[in-house]
């Protein structure tokens, strides 16, 4: 069992070494990893994920990537019967989960993501969903930072890379 469990971590270790090599080798991609790891919240795994998604689907705004995400409320309803609205939930669950983790780091360091959340909270909506605003917001900054090109700065106004 042991020796399954090396093998597993060899092969993961050449894929992200591979992964890092084909960033590294394409300037535009390495451009924007860098831009993204300017986010406070952002790491180097997201970073590379997040470039390549975008690189890859060709989204025109951050809505259509926040969609991709299913980070979009959905309705449940069905005749006489309405049910709470959540998380559509649709789409790549790998990232939406690092998205998770990169919104509760967020919250923690990047004084533009927690004065985001602590007002959503006074507002009324419940931990989970300030969280999930969070990770909305924070796709929005992504696609912005890449979208001008310039590194995010929390001093700058944030709807500088909402607005895309």
């Amino acid at each position: 069992m042991q020796t399954v469990i090396n093998v597993l971590q060899e092969q993961i270790a050449k894929l992200t070494k591979d992964i890092d090599d084909f960033v590294d080798k394409h300037p535009s991609l390495k451009q924007d990893k860098t831009l993204l790891e300017t986010i406070d919240g952002i790491g180097s795994v997201i970073a590379k994920e997040v470039v390549c998604l975008i690189h890859t689907k060709q989204f025109k705004k951050a809505s259509q990537m926040a969609s991709f995400l299913g980070l979009i409320p959905k309705q449940r309803q069905s005749g006489v019967f309405k049910g709470a609205t959540k998380l559509s939930k649709q789409g790549q669950v790998s990232l939406r989960a690092k998205l998770y983790m990169s919104a509760m780091s967020a919250i923690r360091y990047n004084s533009t993501i927690k004065a985001f959340y602590e007002r959503l909270q006074q507002n009324g909506k419940t931990k989970m969903q300030a969280l999930c605003a969070c990770m909305r917001k924070l796709v929005h900054i992504c696609f912005g930072v890449i979208k001008t090109q310039t590194p995010f700065e929390q001093q700058v106004s944030l709807s500088e890379f909402v607005r895309y």
